[in-house]
């Protein structure tokens, strides 16, 4: 068979047609299209796990276009054949959803940001592993706009061996896969796939184990892996009529997530509103194009940059906001920034650097280093400013000895040894191990000149403990842990606060983790 460009060998047709068949569509999109509709917000869809890409051709009778992606070769062949007969205006690609979306639609010249997205048939299951999952909602996080929906069905993980109907298939003699009759849950609750399959010339049924695994989700923990990428959840179904959700093995759930828009704050567009003010492309008074022209800006070197890390500061936009503002000592140390050298550890775009700026420090004395240089050139594309701007930017991972050896005092920073004023550090040491956090702590305290300033925030908690490197977190500290640590290293004037901020700006608001912000001197 051969449509367009692509070609397919009569059995894999024949095969792939007889799985299509497998499946009774019309009942199906009866049922399941009535309540998708109703939750997708109008525009474009990502169809994820497409298969023949019957849900795309019938959304779009209700104005919807779509992209359907699916690993299947064959699938995205019978759905070119479909929408070709239908005259349909979907389009179609082979991407396998646990790797890299992005860059394949990116090399298409398709749409990259989407209104929607679904992801049906309990597909989730089918990328195998649990980094699969997580790999295929950043990714769909990643395609879609801000207030755009998600809308997923998965199937509960049985806790012990869970039985489904067979349905037989029979076509020109192939031998085909039926239908999976049993979940065998293993230790790492992956279940094993075993299915019937049918002799077409004996009529013998072959059960047998399949080559793949399916890893299936209890309730809570899928709605704790999306939202974890930033997603909010609106609504949980326990079918497509919208019955009542429940959490027992083998239950179908229908699943209503929504990416938050960019959250512009007066303090983001009084910042770029004195960092543009040159700009001779835009009317920086008139309220409504600054917030639409920072609205795309942030757009263009988002996709980028949550490609590169996943954490919570990035999918949310937190990088918009200057951070720096909420310490509760930058009123005091903001009144004195005139001549100090200043540096900025983990700065990511340098959205702090940019403020300090606009409240009075010298650029050509301030300093930004982060691990790798790629978050400075998102910056310069961001602020508009690559030309011209002093601001001296290192790249590296601050706890290595590249940038810094303490002991040896080389390293791309040792240059700056007892020549900095006043050193920040935002969101930066829970990601680290405790004796790396405890490295940092000491090559900040030699880099400082006498006196000098070190102020800051992290994730803590009441009491100090290290993490599994979930969620990024690696070691948290308490008041008086980090308060001790401090002091051993030398610091003085140690003043740590514990602030319960919310919403859009607080560190990972959505668990019970409190806001560190500290301040010392050397």
């Amino acid at each position: 068979m051969k449509i367009g460009e692509e070609t397919l060998d009569q059995e894999d047709f024949v095969k792939a047609t007889a799985y299509d068949e497998m499946i009774p569509w019309e009942k199906r999109l009866k049922r399941e299209i009535p309540l998708i509709k109703d939750q997708l917000k109008p525009g474009t869809v990502l169809d994820v796990a497409c298969s023949s890409g019957r849900h795309s051709f019938e959304l779009e009778k209700y104005g919807f276009t779509s992209l359907g992606v699916d690993v299947s070769r064959e699938m995205i062949f019978i759905a070119q054949k479909l929408k070709n007969e239908l005259n349909a205006k979907s389009d179609f690609l082979t991407i396998d959803a646990t790797k890299s979306m992005l860059e394949e639609i990116r090399e298409q010249g398709l749409e990259t940001y989407y209104d929607n997205a679904i992801l049906l048939g309990n597909a989730i299951a089918n990328m195998g592993t649990l980094k699969g999952g997580k790999q295929t909602i950043q990714n769909i996080y990643l395609l879609m706009n801000p207030g755009g929906r998600f809308f997923c069905q998965t199937v509960v993980r049985p806790s012990e061996p869970h039985y489904m109907p067979i349905r037989k298939v029979e076509k020109d003699n192939f031998l085909q896969r039926i239908m999976i009759p049993v979940f065998d849950e293993t230790v790492d609750h992956n279940v094993d796939l075993h299915v019937n399959k049918i002799d077409g010339k004996t009529g013998e049924y072959l059960t047998q184990k399949a080559d793949n695994h399916f890893f299936m989700y209890e309730k809570e923990e899928f709605e704790e892996m999306v939202t974890s990428f930033g997603f909010e959840l609106i609504q949980v179904y326990g079918g497509y009529s919208g019955e009542e959700p429940n959490s027992e093995g083998g239950s179908t759930l229908v699943w209503v997530f929504e990416k938050p828009e960019i959250p512009i704050f007066e303090e983001t567009k009084t910042l770029f509103k004195k960092y543009w003010k040159n700009r001779e492309d835009i009317d920086i008074e008139n309220e409504d194009e600054l917030f639409t022209k920072i609205k795309q800006e942030a757009l263009k070197v988002w996709q980028d940059a949550f490609s590169m890390n996943h954490y919570m500061c990035i999918s949310s936009f937190r990088f918009l906001y200057p951070r720096i503002l909420s310490h509760p000592m930058y009123s005091y140390i903001s009144s004195n920034l005139d001549d100090k050298t200043i540096l900025d550890i983990g700065c990511f775009m340098g959205t702090d650097i940019r403020q300090l700026i606009v409240d009075g420090a010298d650029p050509a004395k301030l300093i930004g280093t982060d691990i790798t240089g790629a978050f400075f050139e998102l910056g310069y594309q961001l602020y508009g400013d690559k030309e011209g701007t002093p601001i001296t930017f290192v790249a590296g991972d601050i706890a290595s000895s590249d940038v810094l050896d303490y002991k040896n005092k080389t390293g791309e920073l040792a240059r700056y040894q007892s020549s900095i004023d006043i050193i920040h550090t935002g969101s930066l040491l829970h990601l680290l191990f405790r004796e790396d956090s405890l490295s940092v702590l000491k090559k900040i305290h030699l880099l400082l000149v006498d006196d000098g300033i070190l102020f800051g925030r992290m994730v803590g908690s009441d009491k100090e403990q290290s993490l599994d490197d979930s969620d990024g977190l690696r070691h948290i500290h308490s008041i008086e842990s980090l308060e001790a640590v401090l002091a051993e290293i030398g610091y003085k004037n140690i003043q740590v606060i514990a602030m319960d901020e919310k919403g859009p700006i607080g560190e990972r608001s959505q668990k019970d983790w409190l806001s560190l912000m500290f301040y010392a001197r050397k």
